[in-house]
């Protein structure tokens, strides 16, 4: 299993983007969430490029869904973006893809817009 590893990218744009490698499961979410609290003051969007994610679990779920109230309550937001096949099917099979603000590039939710072809508003073609 590999520890999850968070290196930002961009802070431009009142925005701050990470990217997010290793595992996202029970094992990583301890350290996980202290790590992206130090890198958000919570008044900016978070963007998470999920690209290098390798495992994904219902613990690594939790961890968004509880990421997102945290963004939202501190008057910022999250953004998902680059979320592999293997993270897209289980959102969409909870229904949290209808929740969380999913992209199909950095670019993307950095702007805060979804791909032209997402007509049903949850993401990305599946």
């Amino acid at each position: 299993m590999a520890e999850i590893e968070l290196r930002v990218d961009n802070g431009a744009q009142d925005c701050v983007v990470a990217l997010v490698t290793g595992d996202l499961d029970y094992v990583s979410v301890s350290t996980f969430r202290p790590r992206v609290h130090a890198l958000f003051d919570g008044d900016r969007r978070l963007v998470l490029d999920l690209s290098g994610v390798d495992y994904f679990d219902s613990a690594g779920l939790n961890e968004l869904l509880a990421l997102n109230r945290w963004a939202v309550e501190k008057g910022g937001s999250l953004a998902l973006a680059n979320v592999p096949g293997m993270m897209r099917g289980l959102l969409s099979l909870t229904g949290t893809d209808t929740v969380l603000d999913v992209h199909a590039t950095v670019g993307e939710a950095v702007a805060g817009r979804r791909n032209a072809e997402d007509t049903d508003g949850v993401g990305p073609s599946r």
